[in-house]
């Protein structure tokens, strides 16, 4: 086990953005491709194939719906971190994150072990330019969507806005097979459910924003301890101290001599019997 110290990253309200955001995109994906379909059966002209599963009446007025709604929270979204005073979710340095995309795209296809080289901040340098990369695609989706709406570009604009979802939905599979690729769960539970991470996991993968916060008053990490004051390592028994052994050879005071196996008994002189 680790040390269960837990370390804020998201507010309550951020986590309810967070479920908010999937939704209303979870719509607006499935409405978004019936009407496409719908589309591509009529111009291409494939009758028959809207029977097999036909399109919802309120597949169309949904789609509106989320979109309004996605674009009311991005805003709100934006204004929040737009007040942050270090802003750490935007991109820094565009070209530096952009080659830490490129690099994360390269570990989801197992061509690298890591998401991303050197010291990792608060966000990751790939998850900034993703979340860049994210109001772009919704940005490009609403104006383009409005456009072919509003019948102010004619249908040209129709085919924009079906680029335009498919991206959104490349960019939503690429942070969701990130997490998966390095099941990484913890950061899931800290998006959708906690809000915290675990101080030994912002250590090991968030290290610039650990050394910020070790700044300010966080603990170093400590392996946590077991039961009644942890597990304790057995005592190294002290080596027997051993006396100078007998030099080979030497009588000893009862007239031995001293060999490597036992003394051996001087034999009597005749002068002593």
């Amino acid at each position: 086990m680790r040390s269960q110290s837990e370390i804020k990253r998201y507010g309550k309200i951020v986590i309810f953005e967070h479920w908010l955001g999937i939704l209303i995109i979870f719509i607006l994906m499935i409405t978004g491709l019936f009407l496409v379909r719908d589309w591509f059966i009529s111009e291409f002209q494939i009758y028959g194939a809207e029977n097999y599963i036909p399109t919802p009446s309120f597949a169309r007025s949904f789609h509106l719906f989320a979109a309004f709604g996605i674009l009311v929270l991005g805003a709100i979204h934006l204004m929040a971190h737009g007040g942050q005073k270090e802003k750490p979710i935007l991109p820094k340095n565009s070209m530096v994150e952009l080659k830490a995309g490129l690099y994360s795209l390269m570990y989801l296809i197992f061509l690298t072990k890591k998401q991303e080289r050197g010291s990792g901040e608060k966000y990751l340098k790939s998850q900034r330019i993703i979340y860049a990369f994210t109001i772009y695609v919704l940005g490009l989706a609403a104006i383009t969507g409005f456009l072919y709406k509003s019948n102010l570009l004619g249908e040209q604009m129709l085919i924009a806005h079906i680029i335009a979802g498919v991206l959104v939905l490349l960019v939503g599979i690429h942070r969701s097979a990130l997490i998966i690729r390095k099941r990484d769960k913890i950061a899931l539970r800290s998006i959708l459910v906690t809000g915290t991470m675990p101080e030994w996991y912002i250590k090991k993968n968030h290290r610039a924003w650990y050394d910020a916060l070790k700044g300010r008053g966080v603990t170093e990490h400590k392996e946590p301890k077991g039961p009644k004051g942890g597990i304790k390592e057995p005592k190294k028994k002290e080596p027997e101290k051993v006396g100078k052994p007998k030099e080979e050879g030497k009588k000893t005071e009862k007239g031995e001599i001293v060999t490597n196996e036992k003394p051996v008994p001087r034999s009597p002189k005749p002068s002593d019997s």
